[in-house]
């Protein structure tokens, strides 16, 4: 019973930091989005002769 009650104390700490986790980061197509801007603005800059 001892082992049981200690078993689900860990599923439940496990769960909470991997629930962290997964809001801490930054998702995927959002970083694609910065990285196009940031190269369609270096293109810019440099058509514009600056």
């Amino acid at each position: 019973m001892q082992r049981s009650e200690q078993t689900d104390k860990q599923l439940a700490e496990h769960d909470a930091r991997i629930g962290a986790l997964e809001r801490s980061r930054w998702p995927l197509p959002s970083l694609a989005v910065l990285a196009s801007l940031g190269a369609l603005g270096l293109t810019l800059y440099e058509k514009t002769g600056r």
